[in-house]
């Protein structure tokens, strides 16, 4: 294997290392951390699998490898899983979840098939010029990159949906970044291998197939480094999601702090800036005459949250207000959520889910059967 024998143990503790400290680290955002951590211990037991492949006791258990083959079926749901909870939208339903198992499931039952002599028969039979070992290797593989893919463009543009509608949030403009370039590396990783598996399959007398997979191997060691150190290095300011680095000015002694936090809540029920799409953080730090560092401050330590949520709670309060008042046998639940305030019918469905546990219309069916109510008028769901 040459160098990369030398870098894949690095790449392995290094994916381990990050891993470990994501998956116990404690705050918001825990389900997305551990997404990732998971898609990192992936990335690191491929790497061992591709460390050991030469060795006697693989070879002379052949079937091992499919271990590490079966893993990269999971790197595209994995890690499209902790983007969508670093950057929520509207939650799938299980179904659709379980859908994204079904390739990882295929490939084992397919290596289960090989394992018989009528299937290796058949697939002879079919490909007379091509090897059991070849074609199986190349349908693998072509079927990773291309589920892989899909994936991975599912989350960019995950990202793209959540930060263009919800603008003004500095500690998500940080983790938009990184992940941007997160996901921007992943890219440039698949597009090595597709090259590396084109030269394989399409041009193999060229040789270029083995610098493309030694390059992804280089490629994931190095972006392993860079990650680790941006994600332990800046803790603060890139996973977490946490508030902006606050100054002196922007943390207030603990009177002054009571006293902000009862404006806020005056602020907020009289006034309703919650009301308004377009809110941002620099515009109700402007309605509060304080800094922006000082409100996202206030928010995080007070009430334990950032900007977003505390804003789409409201909204989301709101909006049970006007179920109270049966609006909604008038209008749509996605007419009363743009009324609150949301502009999207995602977020709002990501934003309710997360502060009642259930969507929108399961809340209004389970508060008319509570009221007694379900007789008056029809709920007009969102279409």
């Amino acid at each position: 294997m040459g160098w990369t024998s030398l870098l894949l143990p690095i790449g392995i503790a290094q994916g381990l290392f990050l891993a470990t400290v994501l998956g116990f680290r404690k705050g918001p955002n825990r389900s997305a951390q551990r997404f990732l951590a998971l898609l990192l211990v992936f990335i690191a037991l491929t790497m061992v699998g591709r460390l050991v492949a030469e060795s006697a006791w693989v070879v002379a258990i052949p079937n091992l490898l499919a271990f590490p083959d079966a893993i990269i079926f999971l790197y595209g749901p994995v890690l499209y899983y902790s983007v969508s909870q670093f950057f929520p939208s509207q939650t799938p339903r299980a179904l659709v979840q379980a859908v994204h198992f079904v390739p990882v499931s295929l490939f084992i039952l397919g290596e289960i098939g090989l394992q018989t002599e009528w299937l290796k028969q058949a697939m002879v039979t079919a490909f007379p010029a091509c090897s059991t070992f070849y074609c199986w290797g190349a349908l693998v593989e072509g079927g990773a990159i291309s589920m892989n893919a899909l994936f991975l463009a599912l989350s960019i543009r995950q990202v793209y949906r959540y930060t263009h509608i919800e603008p003004g949030h500095d500690h998500h403009a940080i983790l938009r970044r990184v992940t941007v370039g997160l996901l921007a590396v992943l890219s440039l990783i698949l597009f090595v291998w597709l090259l590396g598996f084109l030269s394989w399959t399409v041009f193999p007398a060229s040789g270029l197939f083995v610098i493309s997979y030694s390059s992804v191997w280089l490629l994931l060691v190095g972006g392993l480094y860079v990650f680790s150190f941006v994600v332990y290095f800046q803790e603060r300011r890139v996973v977490h999601q946490k508030k902006p680095r606050a100054t002196l000015s922007s943390r207030p002694p603990i009177t002054e702090r009571k006293a902000l936090q009862a404006r806020i809540d005056v602020h907020m029920r009289e006034v309703q800036p919650h009301l308004d799409a377009k809110l941002s953080l620099q515009t109700l730090a402007s309605q509060l005459n304080i800094t922006p560092h000082k409100l996202s401050y206030l928010l995080n330590e007070g009430y334990g949250m950032g900007y977003a949520d505390f804003v789409n709670q409201h909204r989301v309060e709101a909006f049970k207000q006007l179920v109270q008042h049966g609006r909604h046998r008038e209008v749509t639940l996605l007419a009363m959520a743009y009324e609150v305030g949301f502009n999207a019918k995602s977020t709002f469905n990501a934003a309710f889910r997360k502060a009642t546990g259930m969507t929108p219309s399961a809340y209004v069916k389970v508060w008319e059967r509570d009221n007694r109510l379900g007789s008056v008028g029809e709920i007009r769901d969102p279409k």
